[in-house]
């Protein structure tokens, strides 16, 4: 049985990032099936393969509820704050968000893990051709992620908008590829419909559209692009234009407006409106992290989608929280955690944790702040 690898990426396209890899021969056992559950890095299990264990020196899964783990694999290169932002985003597209499609995940999860399903980190694109080449007989279906395709948040690369963060695209792929396209096909069909819509309509004008419906991508590449969308990725992107042209809109409002079948396609329907994991601040950030959208810090058209974040490293940094119920974690240094309004609108515990709620509906929320030292208010500052 042809085996099918989706490697696709916006931002590097060499030898095997803009093409769907066929293998027909996928026999050798990858030594991984039996592995315990690792929650951390760890070295590349004995019993791994010889080939993995010569291409990769990092290893951490998910164990399904069927006991089967899904794997992560990564070169020396990749940093372990980068493997744990691609764990995480993994984990945020396999947990349970009542809706349509999202409500119970775990048999996603059991088909993937069924599926052998994989990811690949590589340092740079020639270490990983040369670790494709060597390991393509071992029977495991693969993602690649390519170290520079990894930005985590708090990061210069996430603060400047360097770079476009193409981790939650290629995750994505994996999740559709193994999980949900088995899964849910009435998904995939809706997914494939609204892609078809939108190509009609002028919508989405991407140059790969042909050689996506050659190699059957469609309905992948185009639930990918609508998530960058939907979670503000590319609304900081130059004279406010997704993926350099190719797609139409690129905040959440406009594709709300503009495209309603894509909008449709993840709000309510698989995921949450708003990035409800804990995100780890790169440890070098320094400053105040925005999490408010404020058109003066570009970044906040992804940061206004978060609402759990622990500070990382010793810098005094601090935080401005949003209107999510937050849960919001200090470092070793000392931290304070920003609100809008004046101190007396405020039901206040202060504690390890201390729980903040506003009592003005719809402004700051209600948020627990752990190892937080001080909180701001309009007027006033208040030790912890």
């Amino acid at each position: 049985m042809i085996k099918k690898i989706i490697i696709f990426s916006w931002i590097v396209c060499g030898f095997f990032a803009c093409q769907k890899i066929n293998i027909n021969k996928k026999e050798a056992s990858s030594g991984l099936d039996n592995v315990e559950e690792t929650s951390s890095i760890s070295a590349v299990p004995d019993s791994a393969h010889a080939d993995l264990r010569n291409h990769f020196s990092k290893y951490i899964n998910i164990i399904a509820n069927n006991g089967l783990p899904i794997h992560v694999l990564a070169q020396s290169g990749v940093s372990n704050n980068k493997i744990y932002k691609v764990v995480d985003v993994l984990k945020f597209y396999l947990q349970n968000y009542p809706s349509a499609y999202g409500t119970e995940k775990s048999e996603i999860t059991n088909k993937m893990a069924a599926n052998k399903a994989t990811l690949y980190l590589f340092d740079d694109e020639r270490r990983g051709e040369k670790a494709i080449i060597k390991t393509k007989s071992i029977n495991l279906n693969y993602q690649v992620i390519y170290a520079d395709e990894i930005i985590v948040d708090g990061s210069q690369e996430y603060i400047n908008n360097t770079f476009r963060d193409a981790t939650f695209e290629q995750v994505l792929h994996l999740v559709q590829e193994y999980g949900i396209a088995e899964i849910i096909p009435e998904y995939q069909i809706q997914i494939r419909a609204a892609a078809e819509a939108a190509i009609a309509k002028g919508y989405w004008i991407s140059v790969m559209i042909p050689e996506w419906e050659k190699e059957g991508n469609i309905a992948a590449q185009y639930l990918a692009t609508i998530l960058d969308v939907y979670y503000g990725f590319w609304q900081n992107s130059a004279n406010d234009i997704a993926f350099n042209g190719e797609y139409f809109f690129s905040s959440r409002e406009a594709l709300r407006l503009g495209d309603p079948d894509g909008y449709k396609l993840i709000n309510e329907q698989f995921l949450p409106p708003f990035l409800d994991y804990e995100v780890s601040i790169h440890s070098d950030f320094n400053g105040q992290f925005r999490m408010e959208y404020d058109t003066a810090s570009r970044y906040t058209t992804k940061s206004q989608y978060l609402s759990d974040i622990r500070l990382t490293g010793n810098n005094n940094a601090s935080i401005k929280q949003n209107s999510y119920n937050n849960y919001l974690i200090g470092n070793s240094g000392d931290n304070k955690v920003y609100y809008n309004g004046s101190w007396e609108n405020y039901s206040i515990t202060l504690g390890n944790p201390a729980v903040i709620i506003d009592l003005i509906e719809g402004r700051d929320g209600s948020d627990t702040l752990e190892s937080i030292e001080f909180i701001v208010f309009a007027d006033t500052i208040i030790s912890n």
